[in-house]
């Protein structure tokens, strides 16, 4: 849904919600005409003076004393006297206002309990209407509850297919995973590969996509923060792996379908998780790995994608070697790339220890994480005196093993862009 569709809907929400307020002013001013002070006093006396009337049928005659029943006898049975002007008489067919002041309250709830008022044709015309102006209002009140329930409850990944990930043109690759296809395990969640998929059709050709299974073993729903940015030795630049960042459901197999990014060719030798954690329902640490997690496939391993050869090292030991390379891109993309070559059998993390600038503060990278063996290729920069205020700036990087502690050091000063 784009900004303009968001447009849209709000506008109409904001018409309903103004005819809503409109048709439901002018129904109750209608209704309040109807019971308009004439009608309830008219209808309070005639209340009232039946029930004064009925309370005592019983009077006596003002001219012989008998008495007088005046339900029965229109005259007095005595002596033919007519009562209508007797006293006691008229005082019970009188009606005092102040009677029918404390009366009429009661008189009004009795005729708002009637269906009669509602069937006039005012009133019945404008409740169809605020019925109508309210229904785009429910509508989004019950889309609203929905999605919070679905975000609060409903927020777990379900079972996935190769068509519902919008994977259809992709068909079953020649290699596999090389051994046990269950790569993780901590007891609560595990997580094994299925398959690779590689696309077939023009859209998709030459993608490769990746088939996984988790098992939630508790009875809780689990999170599973999981990246893969390493693949067939190359990390960083183009090559954005995968990513999963989906909570699953309690004591079930879930099947998912992720696609690499990046890859110039449609296999996968190799691929490293360098980050896998497991947290609770409430955002509370569970598992997490110490160590990447190699998965490696029975495809034929391909020689690097990156070529270093005949470039001079920016900087090199036994541990790490640097290289700087200016490359011609398209319009806007040209620039120099940093390549970091870790050369030992330990995961490497490189940080960039020198902020040149609050705006663009660093050259090439702040902090990556180097498998062992692999290459980083940073993102092209600029290197420019307009951009960073000095033409050719020196950066010096930090070299941590997380698996070494005493084997971290610093590269020192090091100058770019010449």
């Amino acid at each position: 849904m784009n900004t303009e569709h968001v447009v849209i809907i709000l506008i109409g929400l904001g018409v309903s919600l103004i005819l809503f307020l409109y048709y439901g002013i002018r129904y109750k001013r209608t209704r309040q005409a109807f019971f308009n002070t004439a009608n309830i006093n008219a209808a309070t006396k005639k209340e009232v003076g039946k029930r004064l009337r009925f309370r005592d049928p019983v009077i006596s005659c003002d001219y012989c004393g008998a008495k007088i029943d005046t339900r029965k006898n229109l005259v007095c049975p005595k002596c033919g006297a007519s009562y209508n002007k007797d006293t006691e008489w008229t005082s019970r067919r009188n009606v005092d206002e102040s009677k029918v002041d404390g009366m009429s309250g009661r008189v009004y709830d009795d005729l708002s309990g009637k269906a009669s008022w509602k069937q006039q044709p005012e009133l019945k015309s404008l409740r169809r209407k605020i019925f109508l102006s309210a229904l785009p209002l429910l509508a989004a009140i019950v889309l609203v509850a929905f999605v919070s329930i679905r975000k609060s409850i409903l927020d777990y990944r379900g079972d996935e297919t190769l068509q519902s990930r919008n994977f259809s043109g992709y068909r079953e690759a020649d290699f596999k995973v090389k051994g046990d296809e269950v790569i993780y395990d901590d007891g609560d969640i595990a997580i094994a590969i299925t398959g690779f998929y590689v696309g077939n059709d023009k859209r998709d050709n030459g993608k490769v996509a990746v088939g996984m299974r988790v098992t939630n073993r508790t009875d809780k729903k689990l999170e599973v923060d999981l990246k893969c940015t390493a693949v067939n030795g190359v990390t960083g630049g183009d090559v954005n792996g995968f990513f999963v960042l989906d909570k699953f459901r309690k004591n079930r197999d879930t099947v998912i379908y992720e696609s690499f990014s990046g890859l110039s060719e449609s296999t996968v030798f190799e691929m490293v998780i360098t980050q896998l954690d497991v947290w609770d329902n409430h955002r509370r640490p569970i598992h997490s790995i110490e160590a990447p997690i190699v998965v490696t496939t029975t495809a034929e391993t391909a020689p690097k994608e990156i070529d270093l050869d005949g470039l001079q090292p920016l900087y090199s030991n036994d541990k790490v070697e640097m290289y700087c390379r200016y490359e011609e891109r398209s319009v806007g993309m040209s620039g120099y790339v940093l390549y970091i070559v870790n050369k030992t059998d330990r995961c490497m993390i490189v940080q960039n220890e020198t902020r040149l600038d609050a705006e663009y503060p660093y050259l090439f990278l702040y902090e990556e994480e180097i498998p062992a063996g692999y290459i980083y290729s940073s993102n092209r920069e600029k290197i420019t005196t307009d951009l960073y205020g000095t033409a050719n700036p020196e950066v010096s990087f930090l070299i941590r093993f997380p698996e070494g502690a005493g084997m971290s050091f610093s590269t020192g000063k090091l100058r770019f862009g010449e």
